[in-house]
């Protein structure tokens, strides 16, 4: 945990050995993340009450961390197409739940995403450490294994959940999923997404979006953070996602489910898209909860270059979510206790 948040540049179990504690311990602490048999799920419960008492958290945000490897054997590993880099890495992803309030947001539990292959073939599953019930899921049932596991630990109602969703496969099963379980979601979704609106037609969002745009309504102007004033459009459209044949459509989701446009009077386009089973919260609300996205990404920033987040050198399932949960829990005490946030 010093190592974690003192060292500076990568943090490998010899660099933190060698500079932190100044003792040839090295092997002694990869152990420790990489086969020690302790269990990270009362951490990160101890984590997300610690987050709860501190931060007093508005929403809980999924995001991904993309994490670049060499090799083929660390667990989860594959070629993917990231749409962030607009190329092809040899990666990890992990998925990340947030507690997030105003101006901060600690991770309280991980999922890594396994490939297909990850979920056959016996060699590698092996070679991992991968436990039995560890499956090659869709992308949305992870983040839905997060949130259910949350609500577990959640004494209290639920958060709203916040994601952006523009390059995840199956948002529709996951807005369908939390809706049916009454839990609000704030969605940012791309302006080509598919969507239904009360007369049956499907459209795109955008098209949904020009349609009121041509209305011309009134600007609505809110302060965003650092006290700025923004005039901003915020249209709000009644729709429903495009059926996908996996997960039935809740009754009441063609009543419940909004598209929010938000939209600069200086802009021709809209600016962002928000999609959200909230039926009564003002649309500045809805945008506000939505823009949380933004600040985790910084928070994924700040652990990827400042606390490890990438610095893994092993390859086994349980200490990928060893080395997860002890930057979470440095990330967490920088949060609370060092950077001011009571």
């Amino acid at each position: 945990m010093r190592g974690l948040l003192e060292r500076e540049g990568r943090k490998s179990a010899r660099k933190i050995a060698d500079a932190i504690l100044g003792l040839p311990v090295a092997q002694s602490l990869q152990q420790f993340v990489n086969q020690s048999p302790w269990d990270w799920q009362p951490v990160r419960q101890y984590l997300a009450a610690h987050a709860v008492e501190h931060l007093r958290p508005k929403a809980w945000v999924l995001d991904n961390t993309v994490i670049p490897k060499s090799g083929r054997y660390s667990v989860g590993v594959a070629r993917r197409y990231v749409e962030a880099e607009r190329r092809t890495l040899n990666c990890q992803v992990g998925k990340a739940l947030f507690l997030a309030g105003d101006g901060a947001g600690v991770p309280v539990d991980w999922r890594i995403v396994l490939p297909e292959k990850w979920g056959s073939d016996a060699h590698l599953r092996k070679r991992a450490r991968i436990p039995a019930e560890e499956r090659s899921e869709p992308e949305w049932r992870y983040a839905l294994d997060l949130v259910d596991q949350q609500r577990n630990r959640w004494a209290g109602d639920s958060l709203p959940v916040v994601s952006d969703v523009r390059n995840m496969s199956g948002a529709a099963d996951l807005g369908h999923r939390l809706h049916q379980s009454r839990i609000g979601f704030v969605f940012q979704v791309g302006a080509r997404l598919p969507l239904v609106q009360d007369d049956g037609r499907v459209r795109t969002a955008l098209d949904c979006a020009q349609d009121v745009i041509r209305n011309r309504r009134p600007a609505v102007v809110w302060r965003g953070d650092g006290g700025s004033a923004f005039g901003t459009y915020f249209l709000s459209v009644p729709v429903q996602f495009e059926p996908s044949g996996k997960v039935s459509a809740p009754a009441d989701a063609g009543r419940s489910f909004r598209l929010i446009v938000e939209r600069s009077p200086n802009e021709e386009l809209p600016v962002r898209y928000w999609l959200t089973n909230f039926p009564h919260r003002m649309g500045g609300e809805v945008v506000g909860l939505g823009r949380l996205v933004d600040q985790t990404r910084r928070d994924l920033r700040e652990l990827r270059l400042d606390f490890g987040l990438h610095d893994f050198e092993g390859r086994s399932f349980r200490g990928w979510h060893h080395h997860m949960t002890l930057v979470s829990a440095a990330y967490a005490y920088h949060r609370t206790h060092l950077a001011g946030v009571r």
